[in-house]
């Protein structure tokens, strides 16, 4: 008799309590800019996202911080 298959759990990261997240979608919609700038941006590190699971996030203070420094 075969084995069941053991799964792998994705690891998540903890989202931070208390904290709002957004989609890179809503942020480059506040942002005003297309997807592709977007992604220009968090490559660059001017504006820190974390991952949960497969996908990207971006806290409210992660945004604040950066339209605070003018960079838009």
């Amino acid at each position: 008799m075969r084995k069941p298959l053991k799964l792998k759990q994705p690891r998540l990261a903890p989202i931070p309590p208390g904290q709002i997240c957004y989609t890179p979608e809503q942020v480059a919609d506040a942002l005003g800019v297309a997807m592709s700038t977007l992604w220009l941006i968090l490559k660059s590190g001017s504006l820190k996202s974390f991952k949960a699971g497969r996908s990207r996030r971006i806290t409210a203070d992660a945004l604040r911080d950066y339209q605070s420094r003018g960079v838009s």
